[in-house]
């Protein structure tokens, strides 16, 4: 088998709960070995110095003795295929219906246990040996914890979804759909599609990468509509979308040929597309608090994600992020995001405000200056609005928009006269003021002013 460049997480630790046990390993990767000859062949000491597992079929060895009911748990969603057998050759068959794979050990099983298991993408085969007891509790208590984050983060994507019924602001619905994808995103990892029955080679396969693509996809979204991107970075878009087709790509080429080299290069292509967005909001840093906000709760999540999901695959563990620990700054994320959408819908309106004025501002000064030129002329005051419509070619509905905001209407008055949604006049009023070249404009005086105090008064 192919020998991947990724270096698969071993386990560190086996866990509290095996410290006291000896686990060994081989590998098998031709799968010639039946358990006959498994359970006479050589085994290694598995442990910290076994970095860079290579994907292929493995043979571990534990041994110890059972005095009680106990558990062996695989908590990893990417071990699905692995069979268990005691000292004898008998099939110990796994417990459905569980987060992951799961073996329960009566008082009779006979030491040692050989576990074989098939890897398909990075070598990560964590091991958890606890009493039935044990094993039921802290069952109990991982699911009442998973309960109270899903349900906060339910709780919020339909804050979201109100609020872009009420306000009917997309940057709502995507956050809401970036939220939902992190969350199936999340519910993979924690098992939970095992949980319900959804298990096989197809979900681990196919479902992984898809959520991932997902996530990019409608984090993108939300992070060019929240920080408004387009308006600063026009190509931005594009560069993402070539970031998230290579990531798409990368995945096919890994469904196709079975290299999950190809799914690492689309997982790094999705960081870079993440990676883009934050570096966008840090550019941005100066243009209002809302970009501040942004810059701050998303790169904690950024960072904690990249060596939860990113370096652990490629067997490094920088800062040893455990999901508990994403789904901490998750919390934190959600919270300061949901109030710096309240906080840029309130920018936006602001900046929409000034926006409105500036253009009467302009209007108003092309009005003077053309009456200044023609004071014999009675036609003047309708000569400023024609050179105007002439020079920047407007249609009717511009024509008929730059009247009525010279005039001073507001935007819902607008909408009625023009029979057009108030969100398509704001739309409307946005492409006429940069058309216009407004902004250069207003800039020009700030300039004037700057260099020639009494600028205003001439």
């Amino acid at each position: 088998m192919y020998r991947s460049f990724i270096l698969g997480l071993l386990l560190c630790l086996t866990f509290n709960a095996l410290g006291q046990q000896q686990v060994r390993y081989m590998q098998d990767s031709p799968e010639k070995l039946d358990f006959k000859s498994a359970s006479v062949a050589d085994y290694s000491p598995y442990g910290l110095e076994n970095f860079g597992l290579n994907n292929g079929t493995y043979w571990f060895k534990i041994f110890g003795s059972n005095t009680h009911n106990q558990v062996l748990t695989l908590p990893s969603p990417h071990v699905y295929d692995a069979t268990l057998y005691n000292s004898r050759g008998l099939n110990i068959g796994q417990e459905g219906f569980t987060r992951f794979t799961t073996y329960k050990l009566s008082e009779a099983t006979n030491y040692p246990l050989f576990l074989k298991v098939k890897l398909n993408q990075e070598a990560q085969v964590p091991m958890e040996l606890t009493s039935e007891a044990i094993y039921d509790a802290e069952t109990q208590k991982t699911l009442f914890q998973l309960g109270l984050y899903y349900g906060f983060a339910i709780m919020v994507v339909l804050i979201n979804l109100m609020c872009f019924v009420l306000f009917d602001e997309k940057v709502f619905l995507k956050y809401a759909g970036f939220l939902v994808t992190v969350g199936l995103a999340y519910a993979f990892t924690d098992g939970l599609f095992n949980l319900f029955g959804i298990t096989g080679s197809f979900i681990n396969l196919y479902l992984e990468p898809i959520l991932q693509l997902s996530v990019g996809f409608m984090g993108a979204a939300f992070s060019c509509q929240f920080l408004r991107s387009s308006q600063h970075f026009p190509r931005l878009k594009w560069f993402t979308l070539a970031l998230l087709g290579v990531a798409g790509l990368s995945f096919g080429l890994y469904w196709g040929f079975g290299e999950y080299s190809y799914a690492t290069v689309g997982q790094i292509m999705l960081f870079a597309v993440a990676l883009t967005y934050l570096v966008t909001g840090v550019r941005l840093w100066n243009a209002g608090l809302y970009a501040r906000i942004f810059v701050v709760s998303y790169s904690l999540l950024f960072v904690m994600a990249t060596d939860f999901y990113l370096l652990k695959s490629l067997g490094l563990n920088f800062l040893n992020i455990q999901a508990v620990h994403l789904k901490i700054g998750s919390v934190f994320e959600m919270l300061v995001l949901s109030y710096a959408i309240m906080y840029r819908m309130r920018s936006i309106k602001e900046e929409k405000e000034l926006m409105s004025t500036e253009m009467r501002i302009y209007l108003k000064r092309i009005e003077s200056l053309s009456r200044g030129i023609a004071l014999a002329d009675v036609d003047s005051e309708e000569a400023y609005m024609e050179n105007l419509i002439d020079h920047y070619d407007l249609d009717a509905t511009e024509t008929r928009l730059l009247q009525y905001v010279s005039e001073g209407k507001e935007n819902h008055k607008i909408a009625r006269i023009l029979n057009l949604s108030e969100r398509e006049v704001e739309r409307m009023t946005l492409t006429l003021y940069r058309k216009l070249e407004i902004a250069e404009q207003i800039q020009d005086d700030y300039r004037m002013l700057d260099q020639q105090p009494d600028y205003i008064y001439n």
